[in-house]
């Protein structure tokens, strides 16, 4: 009620304000005889080392998270969310070079070998991320700073990104087919829709 009587004293006062003749602003000066205006030279296009920099810059967080979101998934037996973290297809091989054998599978059939093991290890569905993985031991990065500059394997882009990580002794078992030997490595796809391509 006080609202509607504080706009309506507003009205008022806008309404009784006198009328104030509008202020015609003075005409330009001729520019014909002025010089052409300055045009800045287009910037250079980056090169590779650069793209793949600024790529990893903006994905790094987004790759990490990647990893949180598919444990978690892993965790609470969420194959929905584990289906959507992963590519439609995902590849699976011990390099990155190009020439290499890989095998591939889809993100479904991955996502229900990964739950699969972690029913089968009896993952505590109350279990937290940092009990299965050690988080301090996180690192991302571009999959062309890893290769010293070799061909890479066709179905990775320069943009890729790495994430490695070592789980703990509880992590073992449950996350087996992520980390072999107690570390593992996913590779993240980062843009709009982010997707773990390749274990």
């Amino acid at each position: 009620m006080l609202a509607r009587a504080r706009a309506a004293i507003a009205l008022l006062v806008i309404g009784c304000a006198p009328s104030v003749p509008p202020v015609r602003a003075p005409s330009a000066p001729s520019t014909h005889r002025d010089p052409p205006a300055h045009v800045p030279a287009p910037e250079s296009t980056p090169s590779t080392g650069e793209l793949v920099g600024v790529v990893a810059a903006g994905g790094e967080d987004q790759a990490r998270e990647l990893l949180f979101v598919l444990v978690t998934a892993i965790i609470e037996g969420d194959r929905e969310t584990l289906v959507a973290t992963l590519g439609e297809e995902v590849f699976h091989g011990s390099s990155l070079r190009a020439g290499r054998t890989r095998t591939r599978s889809s993100g479904s059939a991955v996502a229900a070998q990964l739950l699969t093991r972690a029913r089968v290890a009896r993952l505590a569905p109350d279990a937290r991320l940092e009990d299965l993985i050690a988080v301090e031991s996180i690192r991302v990065e571009p999959v062309a700073s890893l290769i010293s500059g070799e061909p890479l394997a066709s179905e990775l882009q320069p943009g890729d990104l790495v994430v490695r990580f070592a789980v703990t002794s509880a992590g073992r078992e449950p996350l087996a087919e992520l980390a072999r030997d107690g570390h593992g490595a996913v590779v993240v796809r980062p843009g709009e829709d982010p997707r773990v391509i390749a274990r």
